[in-house]
């Protein structure tokens, strides 16, 4: 799907999109992560390649709130490659983004609601106590 400036989206998920970016095919892949669970496929995947590396993201307008005030992303250190040697690079992270189509309809969006609220440790796992 092209979206501007040049730029064509693949919804291609999981350690596939990985794998494609590792041998040309992609030039950049996004995906959404807790950054305290270390244990997951696509940070897994990560680590086994050592073609592969977490880059940077700033920028100051995706820091500011939207029009209503709604902050989204906010700036973390988190861990990358260079983390395993000590190092950490700095990113954007959001707490939680439920994204749904307008004409989703009432329904739907009380399943959502109802499965957010009633299975939050699921979704959000609380960290480890030491």
């Amino acid at each position: 799907m092209k979206c501007g400036f040049g730029v064509e989206v693949d919804a291609q998920g999981g350690t596939l999109a990985l794998n494609q970016l590792a041998v040309g095919r992609f030039d950049a892949v996004l995906w959404v992560t807790d950054p305290a669970n270390r244990d997951q496929k696509m940070t897994r995947a990560l680590q086994a390649n050592d073609d592969l590396e977490l880059v940077a993201v700033s920028g100051k307008r995706l820091l500011e709130p939207l029009s209503d005030g709604t902050v989204v992303y906010r700036k973390e250190k988190l861990q990358g490659r260079q983390a395993w040697v000590g190092g950490k690079i700095e990113t954007i992270c959001t707490t939680a983004l439920v994204v749904m189509r307008r004409d989703a309809g009432a329904p739907l969006l009380e399943k959502v609601s109802d499965a957010i609220g009633l299975h939050r440790d699921a979704i959000v796992p609380r960290p480890p106590k030491d």
